[in-house]
């Protein structure tokens, strides 16, 4: 099983060509492991995701979204239905660091040589975050239902576990990570999170959530794969 998701998908929509020729490359070289192939769309990946956080909650069916975050993408998805999910490869944490300017980058401590400033550089990163399609789209499932300020959203994805003194809690108020991120971009290193806080701090600005829910061990939407019935039928959950 082999599916491919937001970065795949901005390499199909930039070139087609060069997407066959790295598709190509990838069945190849797994050709004796892999059945289905696919790139999966953006409300795909969302409902996936929700899945996957649905199957690691103590309380499964209690009304919940998710915040699911990658390199290229942002999937925010208060239900496994495709019309309440809304995605975006534009705004994912890699994406948005290739549109920082010069002066953003340094203000982010990316270079690794100098501190940095995690007022500047968060500022920068909602400012990009305003502009995006996928902060319009939010703002419109909210004004469907209002009922989701309400709601506790939890962090899926890969994203999340960067926060090493995060790890034990299961509720991050975005205050502690600004304070941490504070802390971080004031130290000049490759290894900083610098950037990564300052982007997490904005995306919950920009989406008015002021406590991120996460449960151990992290969630992905891979998990969420494994109990839909059209990727891997002999671990489908009966009554979904």
């Amino acid at each position: 099983m082999l599916l491919g998701t937001g970065g795949l998908r901005k390499l199909r929509a930039k070139s087609r060509t060069e997407f066959d020729e790295c598709w190509k490359v990838l069945n190849e070289g797994l050709e004796d492991r892999i059945g289905h192939t696919d790139v999966i769309d953006g409300k795909k990946e969302g409902e996936l995701a929700w899945l996957a956080m649905e199957q690691r909650l103590s309380s499964p069916g209690k009304d919940f979204s998710i915040l699911e975050t990658g390199g290229a993408s942002v999937q925010f998805a208060m239900s496994p239905s495709s019309d309440d999910i809304t995605s975006d490869d534009a705004v994912g944490i890699h994406s948005i660091r290739n549109e920082l300017d010069a002066q953003a980058k340094d203000s982010c401590g990316l270079d690794g040589n100098t501190p940095g400033n995690f007022e500047s550089c968060r500022d920068a990163v909602e400012r990009l975050l305003t502009k995006s399609k996928f902060l319009e789209d939010v703002k419109e499932m909210k004004r469907k239902w209002p009922e989701v300020d309400e709601r506790p959203v939890y962090g899926a994805g890969e994203g999340w576990m960067r926060f090493d003194k995060e790890k034990d809690k299961h509720e991050v108020p975005r205050a502690d990570l600004e304070n941490l991120g504070k802390d971080q971009c004031a130290r000049a290193s490759s290894t900083s999170p610098c950037y990564g806080l300052a982007y997490t701090s904005a995306l919950l600005r920009v989406m008015n959530i002021t406590t991120l829910h996460l449960v151990k061990p992290y969630s992905s939407w891979t998990l969420g794969a494994a109990v839909h019935e059209d990727y891997f039928p002999a671990c489908h959950v009966s009554g979904r």
